[in-house]
């Protein structure tokens, strides 16, 4: 480009797929999914539409045509963007379906297209991995440590993913199956659906915050023409000086607050698995 840095041009994978199987199928349904812990709405959606919506009518997909030959294949490129030590990517997924129910032939798409299909062809689902130029670099690691190790294995979680999107009912796969639970229910259901699993316990832990005010100590700096404002430091207190370039701004910060219980450990930023223990009984009683 004009500004020295490189760009990869990609080929847009949905109007590609649109292309290749119009005039008698299209594209119903997209979705862009990550694996837990990553909380994308997408895959929430994907997790509703296999367990109540059109998916749903169908066997588990991974009883498709050609779901162990795509499952091969994802492994194959989840272990060489792990090896060249890449995170964050994602599970692109296209649902394909006939445009009238009076065409009966099958798209032109195969597992080596990254597809399977249903057996009796009534429907085709198309995967690709996408956005895998994210190194596992320095912010990212952070990013992790601070969400969960959201990174941590980040490829056996995607390939994890995978297989329960091929069967939400199969081995390990409790959390998406409470995760579409949740998500499809109500606020106020939600919540109680929230507390109330299996996977709350396992996978969550708590932290309440309140709102406290403090004190942005700042100062005035003439340097560099007209001047400027040096914010130094925020603390519980306000400044007591007569100087005039010298003052403190009230701010509301949210600050984790202490909860009390037997057994809770509280590290000064959340809770222990205790508590979560402790809510999802309260509630499942």
């Amino acid at each position: 480009g004009t500004n020295r840095k490189a760009y990869l041009v990609m080929q847009n994978e949905t109007e590609r797929l649109a292309n290749r199987i119009w005039p008698e199928w299209q594209v119903a349904q997209i979705f862009d999914v990550k694996p837990l812990p990553n909380l994308a709405g997408q895959l929430a959606e994907l997790i509703i539409t296999l367990s109540t919506g059109w998916l749903g009518s169908f066997e588990p997909l991974s009883t498709w045509d050609g779901w162990d030959d795509v499952s091969n294949a994802l492994h194959r490129d989840c272990r060489l963007l792990t090896l060249y030590n890449v995170v964050d990517f994602s599970l692109f997924i296209h649902v394909l379906q006939r445009t009238s129910a009076t065409h009966n032939s099958a798209p032109d798409l195969y597992a080596k297209d990254g597809c399977i299909t249903e057996p009796s062809q009534a429907a085709v689902v198309c995967f690709a991995i996408l956005d895998y130029l994210l190194p596992f670099g320095y912010s990212r690691r952070l990013e992790s440590l601070f969400k969960g190790d959201k990174f941590h294995d980040y490829g056996e979680k995607m390939m994890h993913a995978f297989a329960c999107i091929g069967d939400l009912n199969g081995k390990d796969c409790q959390a998406y199956h409470d995760y579409g639970t949740i998500t499809s229910a109500g606020k106020e259901d939600a919540k109680v659906a929230l507390l109330g699993s299996e996977s709350f316990r396992q996978n969550y832990e708590c932290q309440v915050e309140r709102p406290k005010l403090r004190y942005e100590h700042k100062f005035f700096t003439p340097e560099g023409g007209f001047g400027s404002v040096i914010t130094s430091r925020v603390e519980d207190e306000p400044l007591e000086t007569s100087d005039v370039d010298r003052w403190s701004d009230e701010v509301t910060e949210m600050l984790p607050a202490v909860l009390h219980g037997n057994g809770w450990v509280y590290d000064g930023n959340g809770y222990d698995a205790n508590v979560s223990s402790w809510l999802q009984e309260a509630v499942s009683s």
